[in-house]
């Protein structure tokens, strides 16, 4: 099948899918298989769903998770010209790509870590080939529901979040446990009652906005401590070792090597960016690859293991274990083949 190019729009309210099922429709003559918010792919072109809810007037949420199979990229666009931004959360997306105006960012598997992507006026689009696995939680929120329920957001300098000029965004990336754990309460709102629902989402986004924006504003804090360009060195660095976890973490010595740093530069630097040691963030990328390829049900114990380089089965359950709480077999879902990854949810 040819690449497949899909848009969506936050801000049509429930008609926001239409251009997704319309398309689809077009390209294989299935019929619109939309259950109120939510669309589920035919099998031809994924597995999985997209769902579109309005929490309130201004608030939106989407969210995404599926696997394609053939390329496939879904833009956000907003064709009502409000003045507005998108927060994006990465819940675990697997060999895909995230893509914000000339700014492209490959996802492999580390998948606590959370991209914010706060933006006004400029596309964003996640692109996914086969094999790959899509799952996002994006918040489209007008300008005026903002200033209205939390303020004008404003970085040092006097910098604001949505401009005139619509054209500035600002990003966090970090494996962070808290960002990941309030966005994973959207994802798993289906629980709650239906007349408590919109309730439990806005009280829910006003804590992650909260949270994100203060984590956006601690990276400028360090800005006279870290350089830039070390900053940007380290980030680039990590990203490439965190490419294939199926090879060891070398040792910090060598990582320094690598980029011509001292140990204890290389340490203190990347503690300050990351809030944590090389080694425990290397294990929390590790361990939610392998929560990310177990949910998909395509992967026995033993192959996860060796995904993030675990030698020793015994091994890797037991760490695995202690991040989690429960063993992996136990996050591998239960459920037929054919309807595996549309009914599977956030573990």
């Amino acid at each position: 099948m040819k690449p497949i190019h899909l848009q969506i729009d936050p801000y049509a309210g429930s008609g926001g899918l239409h251009d997704v099922v319309a398309a689809i429709r077009q390209m294989t003559g299935t019929p619109h298989r939309t259950k109120g918010n939510k669309y589920v792919f035919p099998e031809a072109v994924a597995n999985g769903f997209i769902e579109l809810n309005e929490i309130e007037p201004g608030l939106f949420m989407c969210f995404v998770d599926f696997s394609p199979n053939s390329e496939l990229t879904l833009e956000y666009v907003n064709r009502h010209r409000y003045k507005a931004c998108y927060f994006c959360y990465n819940m675990g997306s697997y060999r895909s790509q995230e893509v914000v105006k000339n700014f492209v960012r490959e996802t492999n598997g580390s998948n606590l870590r959370s991209l914010l992507v706060c933006e006004a006026g400029v596309k964003v689009m996640f692109k996914g080939r086969k094999g790959s696995c899509l799952n996002y939680i994006v918040l489209a929120i007008s300008n005026e529901w903002m200033i209205t329920h939390i303020g004008e957001l404003q970085l040092p300098g006097g910098q604001r979040l949505v401009t005139d000029a619509g054209t500035d965004f600002f990003f966090y990336e970090n494996i962070d446990m808290q960002i990941y754990g309030i966005a994973k309460q959207l994802a798993s709102l289906s629980s709650v009652l239906p007349e408590l629902r919109a309730a439990a989402s806005k009280g829910i986004v006003m804590h992650l906005l909260s949270v994100s924006w203060n984590k956006i504003l601690g990276q400028y804090d360090d800005e006279e401590e870290i350089s830039i360009v070390d900053r940007e060195k380290i980030i680039r660095f990590m990203n490439g070792i965190l490419a294939d976890l199926s090879r060891p973490l070398p040792a910090v010595e060598k990582l320094a090597s690598d980029i011509f740093m001292s140990k204890s530069k290389f340490n203190t630097l990347f503690k300050k960016i990351y809030e944590k040691n090389v080694y425990q963030y290397y294990t929390e990328c590790r361990m939610q690859k392998a929560m990310t390829l177990l949910r998909t049900g395509r992967y026995a114990v033993a192959q996860v293991a060796n995904e993030i380089s675990y030698q020793n089965l015994g091994h890797f359950s037991r760490a695995f274990s202690r991040y989690y709480g429960k063993l992996p077999k136990d996050c591998i879902p239960k459920v037929t083949p054919t309807r595996r990854q549309r009914d599977v949810k956030p573990c």
